[in-house]
């Protein structure tokens, strides 16, 4: 069975497929949903799967929008350069730090949390719609701040945090690093 059919057949019996450090995770809704023809094609096609998913580009599900979604929504198409809603926060870290190990568990929590990989979108009957995709590759972006003054470094994260967010796209998170020194970053 071609790739492409096999994730749009288990789509339409209410399958999910998603990535989870690394590991294909799948959920049924029903018991016995899943067929022995099913499982062999996950095995057969496993790395095609995986492959696939990492592309980021695959929507798992697709879901109306609350009232209040909806609301946040015209709002973002009033405005969209505000960040009247970004939620941020600034943490100073003295110590070593293992950038690797941050961006792993940053990607860990968006694979764990669907909210964090879920973007709107506007079909095209006119309806707002929240779609799921099943990964979303984080970049943790490491920022070299070892030349700037305590007001630039604040100017710098500031502007971070109102850099406004494209609801379209599914990266409602994000993170910067910004290294004053081995052993200070914000």
């Amino acid at each position: 069975m071609e790739l492409e059919n096999l994730l749009e057949d288990i789509k339409k019996r209410g399958i999910n497929l998603w990535l989870e450090n690394n590991k294909l995770q799948i959920y049924s809704p029903k018991k016995n949903i899943l067929t022995s023809d099913d499982i062999d094609n996950f095995r057969q096609n496993k790395q095609k799967i995986l492959q696939f998913l990492k592309k980021g580009d695959y929507i798992s599900k697709s879901y109306p929008l609350s009232r209040g979604q909806k609301a946040l929504y015209f709002i973002h198409e009033m405005s969209p350069e505000s960040a009247a809603y970004n939620i941020g926060f600034a943490i100073r870290i003295l110590s070593r730090l293992d950038t690797e190990a941050m961006q792993k568990t940053l990607q860990a929590l968006i694979e764990r949390h669907a909210s964090l990989r879920t973007g709107f979108a506007r079909q095209e009957n006119g309806k707002l719609v929240q779609n799921v995709y099943t990964y979303k590759k984080f970049h943790l972006e490491n920022i070299d701040a070892s030349n700037w003054n305590e007001s630039e470094l604040k100017t710098q994260v500031q502007k971070a945090h109102e850099k406004p967010f494209d609801l379209s796209n599914a990266s409602l998170f994000r993170a910067k690093l910004f290294s004053k020194a081995k052993s200070e970053h914000i």
